[in-house]
């Protein structure tokens, strides 16, 4: 994975809520084109059976639980 989607995950890890590809392209000093690659390398970096998924919503780009896993975290959260 490259640096620069390495960079959007981890902003998007720590962003509280949906994060607009223009504050993206501001924070990370990237042109739209590079952007695009890039989230769509994360995201398929991210089908590759890991425990979160990238999701784009209209107020844009944001990261959450992977559907795959609904099981073992409904057993987290009942003990935790």
């Amino acid at each position: 994975m490259s640096t620069l989607a390495a960079r959007i995950e981890a902003v998007l890890f720590l962003a509280p809520s949906s994060v607009p590809e223009s504050e993206m392209k501001a924070v990370l000093g990237v042109l739209g084109q590079e952007l695009a690659t890039a989230l769509r390398e994360l995201e398929e970096h991210l089908t590759l059976g890991h425990g979160l998924v990238l999701r784009q919503a209209a107020t844009g780009w944001f990261l959450e639980t992977n559907p795959l896993f609904a099981e073992v975290l409904s057993l987290f959260r009942d003990v935790a």
